[in-house]
């Protein structure tokens, strides 16, 4: 594990402890003996699936990717896993963790076109679009804001994208710069 990986895995393990007791306490109940899982796709395929090796269960374990809002009545959900709690109002909600979104880029565009993200071209900036339903999402805009730059990209200029994933393997690639949640780099 690196470093990130140490800091992350304590607070994982917790999360799937909790899972294994609620799936205990689901058995032991008159609760089907399956637990349903929803999660969005971005953290459903760069943080939940790595970790579900260390899920005793996964075998009892139905697990879904979907985008927010989830209807609990209507779908059996059991468990939703997304960012934030305002698609859900009336749940109980437990925050596992806060984010920030951090420029990621494979070592071969580094070498070529330097570290320093405010020098990228445009074209070379990915772009994520969750949709419009996401409060938080990647902003290059935003992001260069943030870090005291003025910077206004052009969002029509670069690769376009509606999945994480297909962001951070382009990046992997060497296709550009990505902005992915820094819980998800942390993985890459």
């Amino acid at each position: 594990l690196t470093d990130a990986g140490r800091a992350l895995y304590p607070r994982l393990e917790t999360v799937f402890a909790d899972l294994v007791s609620l799936t205990r306490d689901l058995r032991a109940g008159a609760h089907p003996s399956r637990l349903t899982v929803s999660a969005l796709p971005s953290l459903a395929e760069l943080l939940l699936i790595p970790a579900l090796a260390a899920y005793p269960d996964r075998h009892k374990l139905d697990f879904r990717i979907e985008p927010d809002p989830v209807d609990f009545a209507g779908s059996g959900t059991d468990l939703r896993i997304s960012y934030g709690a305002h698609y859900y109002p009336d749940h109980h909600v437990e925050t596992l963790f806060r984010d920030r979104f951090v420029a990621v880029a494979s070592a071969a565009f580094v070498a070529t076109n330097g570290s320093e993200a405010a020098s990228f071209a445009d074209a070379d900036l990915i772009h994520t679009d969750w949709g419009r339903d996401h409060i938080h999402q990647p902003d290059w805009r935003k992001w260069f804001k943030a870090s005291g730059n003025l910077r206004v990209p052009d969002p029509a200029t670069g690769l376009r994208t509606d999945r994480t994933l297909v962001a951070v393997l382009a990046a992997v690639e060497g296709a550009g710069v990505a902005l992915i949640p820094s819980r998800m780099a942390q993985n890459e």
